[in-house]
């Protein structure tokens, strides 16, 4: 009997694409069946991910869910990612995804959501920070529907830190690397994609250890002035800014943007790191992250 589990992975953006590539890592006996969501299967991104092994890509759009399952056929489980939508649409579809899974007989529904505070304070009334009230609804929907569920639906939720790839030596980086400049001596945590990836494939491999919890998901905390010293010692250079001026702006432009780095500042995102590494030694500090896997070169 053919026990190979089908997963969805619900885009083909960097935590989509590092989820894949840590599933085909895994030499999972036997290996996943992976269907990758993309809204351009013609793009040079998606015919990439088609070449692998074990990979199909389906044509599809989060704004009609039941559509989805019916190009893919059943499925054991789903990788639900809204991270690039914005407004309410992030709320509205990650709901519609997670009924259209419940409907379709899902098994295991990842959602990656976002840290609002530490294990604890996400569980309850989130910030007042518009993306992460639409994050806390989805979850708060996907435990309760899961509980009603005919196949009695399991669920993970990820809830990552700040990406270290918001650093990067481009424009939006350098936006980025000057508002973190301006929280003075605020520690922030962080994550990377890859660890995300790492960390996503993990649920999938090992359901049962992960069913219906929530992990709060971070590499390292550190300020600015102590990540640029780091920066520093590798690269004999600060970490490249944008005028404040420049930052500024990028903070209050952003959908958000200014409420959220108000709550940065004020409580911001933490997580358990010794609880983590313990459990996943490979996450990447910020020097290991700069070496490894960062778009900054010597």
């Amino acid at each position: 009997m053919n026990s190979t589990k089908k997963i969805l992975i619900g885009g083909t953006e960097k935590q989509g694409r590092a989820v894949i590539e840590a599933l085909l890592s895994s030499q999972s006996t036997p290996p996943f069946s992976i269907v990758a969501l993309t809204r351009n299967p013609t793009s040079g991104r998606a015919e990439s991910l088609s070449s692998k092994p074990n990979v199909t890509l389906v044509d599809g759009d989060l704004k009609d869910c039941p559509a989805i399952f019916q190009k893919t056929g059943p499925v054991w489980g789903v990788l639900s990612i809204q991270a690039y939508l914005i407004g309410k649409d992030k709320e509205t579809q990650g709901k519609a995804l997670f009924d259209a899974a419940a409907a379709n007989g899902v098994q295991h529904f990842v959602y990656t959501s976002a840290d609002r505070g530490g294990p604890e304070n996400s569980e309850h009334d989130p910030p007042n920070v518009t993306p992460l009230i639409h994050m806390f609804n989805v979850e708060k929907h996907m435990q309760e529907k899961a509980a009603t569920s005919t196949q009695g639906m399991t669920w993970t939720i990820l809830r990552p830190t700040i990406l270290y790839e918001s650093l990067t030596p481009n424009f939006a980086g350098k936006g980025f690397a000057a508002v973190w400049k301006g929280l003075g001596d605020k520690k922030l945590s962080f994550v990377s994609v890859k660890d995300l990836g790492i960390i996503t494939a993990r649920v999938f491999q090992k359901p049962e250890e992960y069913k219906n919890k929530a992990i709060s998901i971070a590499g390292d905390e550190l300020t600015y002035g102590e990540a640029n010293e780091v920066f520093k010692g590798e690269f004999g250079k600060d970490i490249p800014t944008a005028y404040m001026i420049v930052g500024s702006f990028i903070k209050w432009a952003i959908t958000d943007g200014g409420m959220m780095f108000a709550w940065l500042k004020s409580d911001g995102m933490k997580a358990d790191i010794p609880a983590l590494r313990k459990r996943f030694p490979e996450l990447q500090d910020f020097r290991k992250w700069l070496k490894e896997s960062s778009a900054f070169k010597k």
